[in-house]
């Protein structure tokens, strides 16, 4: 009983895994692909100052597939509205998020033929606009580049044979010269347009 168990366990692996294989060898996730996406920006310093707003860009990339995993590399440019402002009748303040862009390497699994699950990691950058009013004084603007790691996952769904939809979170560290400025999360959906 027990070596029936285990051959049909063996078989159960043996067969997924061929499945997964054919799924590989089907699907038209490999190769170039450019796109477009959208979504929201939440970027949590660490001072009181808290931004958040929409995002909007483009990413282009490479797939390459052993069997089913996916073994890849993408980069993108997002421009932000997050921002944050305070003031009075005499000083006012603004902070905005310029842009946020990365270049990550892609690790995933290919679910079916036409689902792609993955995650990613790598380095962005992003640049911060700041300035500052006093009222019969002018105003004074500083510009300030961060960067970090970055990770994040999701998954892409391949619904015509030269498009994809995808949904996917990013999580972003910011540095400047060593020192922490603050965490950004950003959750957006995308179109990309595979190439032959």
């Amino acid at each position: 009983m027990r070596r029936a168990i285990a051959l049909s366990a063996v078989s159960a692996i043996a067969l997924a895994f061929s499945v997964s294989a054919s799924n590989a060898q089907t699907s038209e996730f490999s190769g170039f692909y450019l796109g477009v996406h959208g979504g929201y920006l939440d970027f949590d310093t660490d001072t009181p100052i808290e931004m958040d707003g929409g995002v909007i860009g483009a990413h282009a990339g490479y797939n390459h597939f052993s069997g089913p995993v996916l073994l890849g590399v993408e980069a993108d440019f997002d421009w932000s509205s997050a921002s944050y402002s305070q003031g009075d009748a005499f000083f006012r303040m603004a902070v905005d998020t310029e842009f946020v862009a990365s270049v990550r390497g892609r690790l995933g699994w290919l679910a079916s033929r036409n689902t792609l699950l993955f995650a990613t990691a790598g380095y962005n950058w992003s640049e911060l606009h700041a300035s500052t009013t006093f009222v019969g004084f002018g105003t004074q603007t500083k510009t300030t580049d961060v960067g970090g790691a970055v990770v994040g996952g999701g998954v892409e769904y391949k619904f015509s044979q030269d498009f994809s939809g995808r949904v996917e979170g990013l999580h972003y560290w910011a540095r400047n010269s060593g020192d922490d400025i603050g965490e950004i999360d950003v959750i957006r959906a995308g179109l990309s347009y595979h190439f032959k």
